[in-house]
């Protein structure tokens, strides 16, 4: 919708500065626009050993993509400071493999499992920086030329000043600053996209009893935390209670836990507020694990229900999300995070336990 071989409006709408309707253009128009390009290089195999037991598959490739979607810089005498053009191009190189085998089988008891696991590595080899300033590369996820997709850059903190209370940001080695100038001294603290993902799914069958379980992981990323907020007015809904630990005199500064002081609206946004949000502080590891899916099923036996005229009866009862792992200490689910602001850390809502129960049965 940002560009195509149409010059495209937005819509009649009326204009109190001038008294009168009027359209504006969106887009330039722009025939040369193509469709994105990647070429695959992939080697696989599959594999079955121990008598077909364990059998699997291993993949490896090598994807370059060009002719990308992206902006570029334009002159501006044209109309447009920046247009849309075919010309960006990255690379994504990583394996996959897939492990399933029939453990133990006998009469009475089977035992099967299913192991995937993915490392994907991305890197953007040509993209413009586009407006390449601190407060653009730190605003939410950069799209940096030599960096992967996602790239999350923050200000290298230095601690609060003892005179107010302020934060300090390192610039030029170890000198310390109140503002961040040059994206030099900014600190590239990873990226939001999991490089690693894998799942570990089990099946055991006991007599009448069917388990199964699954294990899901991500990892490899990092997000934002939640930071202490400013405040100009009073709080209207619930806030990270790290500004208890507001700074308040001299030598509170000296607690790594104490927060900045809150000064009230004059702050300005960009170069107050911003930097604090985006200091590499709130940077925490994004890896976590979970038991997705957890089920217990009882079949019961054929000559039991025919009396019922049922060929088939069972009992379910299934759980998701019962327990999770972070890599972080600050009691974050990565699943439950989100962002305002400019890409500032934000809390939403953990995905609670559910339980089911269901019955299922074939006349």
């Amino acid at each position: 919708k940002d560009a195509g071989p149409y010059l495209t409006l937005y819509a009649l709408k009326y204009n109190s500065l001038i008294g009168d309707f009027g359209s504006s253009i969106k887009n330039p128009a722009n025939p040369t626009l193509r469709c994105e390009k990647t070429g695959t290089l992939n080697f696989g195999v599959d594999f079955a050993v121990l008598n077909n037991r364990l059998w699997g598959s291993l993949d490896i490739y090598n994807k370059r993509t060009t002719d990308l979607l992206a902006y570029r810089d334009a002159d501006p005498t044209l109309g447009w400071d920046e247009v849309m053009l075919n010309y960006g191009a990255m690379y994504n190189r990583g394996f996959e493999l897939a492990l399933h085998g029939r453990i133990l089988e006998n009469k009475d008891f089977r035992w099967g499992a299913s192991l995937t696991f993915g490392y994907n590595k991305n890197k953007l080899t040509d993209v413009e920086d586009l407006n390449a300033t601190v407060f653009n590369y730190t605003n939410g996820y950069a799209s940096v030329k030599g960096y992967p997709i996602g790239a999350v850059f923050s200000h290298r903190y230095a601690g609060l000043s003892s005179t107010d209370g302020t934060p300090l940001y390192y610039v030029d080695g170890n000198s310390t600053a109140s503002e961040v100038t040059a994206i030099e001294d900014l600190e590239y603290s990873g990226t939001r996209v999991p490089r690693f993902n894998g799942s570990l799914s089990n099946t055991i069958s006991y007599k009448n009893f069917d388990l199964s379980f699954m294990f899901v992981y991500y990892g490899g990323h990092v997000l934002r935390d939640e930071a202490a907020a400013y405040l100009a007015l009073p709080p209207t809904t619930n806030i990270y209670r790290g500004i208890l630990n507001a700074w308040r005199q001299p030598g509170d500064e000296l607690d790594p836990n104490t927060t900045p002081a809150i000064t009230g609206s004059a702050l300005d946004i960009y170069t107050d507020q911003h930097p604090w949000y985006t200091a590499n502080i709130h940077v925490v590891k994004g890896d976590y694990m979970k038991l997705r899916d957890l089920s217990l099923t009882y079949n019961f036996d054929k000559p039991l229900i025919a009396r019922w005229k049922l060929s088939a009866l069972s009992l379910t009862l299934q759980a998701q999300n019962l327990l999770t792992w972070t890599a972080n200490d600050r009691g974050i689910d990565p699943e439950a995070m989100t962002t305002t602001g400019y890409g500032w850390g934000s809390r939403g809502v953990k995905t609670p336990a559910t339980w089911t129960f269901g019955i299922s049965a074939t006349f």
